[in-house]
C-alpha cells in the first residue's frame, strides 16, 4: 500500500500519507535528500518549510543518517546566539578535541546510553580530568535534549549515563596573618588597591577588570557589580542575575580605592592624549581594559613581595569567603556577597569551614534544658 500522495508547490517538497496515518515529507536540497514525519499534512509542510529556512540561514539540516559530530556542530551553530562567546569556544573545543574523535562518526539515531558510558570510561583511561568529562556530558545532554524537541530523536541517549565524580578540593586561602603581611608589603604601591579590593570584596577576576568608577560609591562605601570583562576583552553585563549585586566595602578597601583614584587622575594628566579613558577602576597603563594575564601577574608579584607562596588570583575570592565564614557570617550572606546562583554552591565549596552544626544544635539543646 503506497498511501496518499499530494501535489507539491515549487520548492516545498513532496508529501505522502503513510498507512500508519502519519505524513511523510521529502525534499532535495543542494543534492541531498531529507525526510520528516508528522501527525498531519499542515505539520509536515511546516517542518519541511523550517528545514528549508535553516538552509537559507546557512545551517546544514539534520538528516536521518546524521552523524553525532555533524549534529553537534549544527546544534552549536543554532545555540550560539544564546551562549556567551567564551562558552561557544569551550563547547567547540570539547566537540572537536574529544567528542568527535570518540563518538563523532556514529549515527545520531543509533547512539545508545551504553556507548556514551563507554566513551566516558575511555576518556578517563586517557587521563582526561573528571571535570572535563562532566562538561562533555553537559554538552551531550543539552544537545540531545534539543534533538528530542526537534523530533530528531525519540529520547535523550545521555539520560541515565553516569558522570564521573569530581573530588572537591579545599581551596587555598590566605590566613589573616598572611593578609596582614601582604597588605603591608604592597602599601602605597601602584597595585595596592587591586589586591586589597580583590581580597576585601571577593570579586571574580572579570568583575574586577570590568569595574568602572560609576559602580563605586566611596561616600557610602558600596560597590555595585554591574559588568564584567570577558576573555574577548568585551565589557558585558554579568552572566546571571545573582552576579549583579551590591557589596559593602570594608574601610581598608575604600581607603585604598580613594588613594588609587587620586593616583589614576595624576597619571591621566601626565599622559594627556595617550590616555584612553574607559572609566575603568583597574585599567592597564594607558587606560584600556587590562589583560587577564597582567592581572594575574600583578597578584603573583604582590605575593612574591610579601614572601608568600604562589597561588591563583581566584584564591583572593576564596580567602574573602573563608574570612566571612570564620567571622560568623551565615552561608546565605556569603552566597549573596559572592554572587553564587544558590546557597548550595556556597555550601559545596566552603562546607569544610562551617562549624559542626549538628554538635552545635546538641549543645544548644542541653543549654535550653539546663
Amino acid at each position: 500500500m503506497s498511501g496518499t500522495k499530494t501535489k507539491r508547490g515549487h520548492g516545498e517538497g513532496s508529501f505522502r500519507k503513510l498507512p500508519s496515518g502519519k505524513w511523510l515529507g521529502r525534499i532535495s536540497i543542494n543534492g541531498k535528500r531529507y525526510s520528516i514525519t508528522a501527525d498531519s499534512l499542515p505539520k509536515a509542510r511546516a517542518q519541511l518549510a523550517a528545514l528549508v529556512a535553516e538552509v537559507e540561514r546557512g545551517l546544514e539540516p539534520v538528516t536521518a543518517r546524521e552523524k553525532v559530530g555533524d549534529y553537534l556542530i549544527h546544534w552549536l551553530a543554532v545555540e550560539a546566539s544564546r551562549l556567551r562567546s567564551n562558552s561557544v569556544r569551550t563547547y567547540r573545543f570539547m566537540i572537536d578535541s574529544h567528542i568527535k574523535p570518540g563518538i563523532g562518526e556514529l549515527q545520531l539515531r543509533s547512539l545508545q546510553p551504553m556507548r556514551i558510558q563507554q566513551f566516558y570510561t575511555d576518556l578517563q583511561a586517557k587521563g582526561l580530568a573528571p571535570a572535563s568529562i562532566r562538561l562533555i556530558h553537559c554538552i551531550l545532554h543539552k544537545a540531545f535534549a534539543q534533538a528530542v524537541k526537534w523530533r530528531i530523536l525519540s529520547h535523550n541517549p545521555a539520560e541515565g549515563v553516569s558522570k564521573p565524580s569530581v573530588r572537591q578540593q579545599e581551596p587555598r586561602i590566605l590566613t589573616p596573618e598572611e593578609i596582614k603581611l601582604l597588605f603591608a608589603a604592597i602599601k602605597d604601591s601602584p597595585h595596592e588597591a587591586f589586591v586589597v579590593t580583590a581580597i576585601s570584596t571577593g570579586l571574580r577576576k572579570g568583575e574586577l577588570l570590568g569595574l568602572m568608577w560609576p559602580d563605586v560609591d566611596l561616600d557610602r562605601g558600596i560597590l555595585h557589580v554591574r559588568r564584567q570583562l570577558t576573555e574577548r576583552m568585551e565589557i558585558t553585563e554579568p552572566k546571571t542575575a545573582s552576579s549583579r549585586r551590591s557589596i559593602a566595602l570594608p574601610e581598608v578597601a575604600a581607603e585604598a580605592l580613594r588613594k588609587h583614584r587620586l593616583r589614576q587622575l595624576q597619571i591621566r594628566l601626565a599622559l594627556g592624549a595617550e590616555w584612553e579613558d574607559h572609566d575603568l577602576v583597574f585599567p592597564n597603563t594607558f587606560g584600556r581594559p587590562m589583560q587577564s594575564q597582567q592581572a594575574t601577574r600583578i597578584w603573583h608579584e604582590a605575593l612574591k613581595k610579601a614572601g608568600l607562596p604562589r597561588m591563583p588570583l581566584h584564591a583572593a575570592r576564596h580567602t574573602h569567603a573563608s574570612l566571612l565564614i570564620m567571622g560568623g557570617a551565615n552561608a546565605r550572606i556569603v552566597q549573596e556577597r559572592l554572587g553564587h546562583a544558590n546557597v548550595s554552591i556556597t555550601l559545596s565549596i566552603y562546607s569544610h569551614l562551617l562549624p559542626n552544626s549538628d554538635a552545635e544544635i546538641a549543645r544548644k539543646f542541653d543549654a535550653l534544658l539546663a
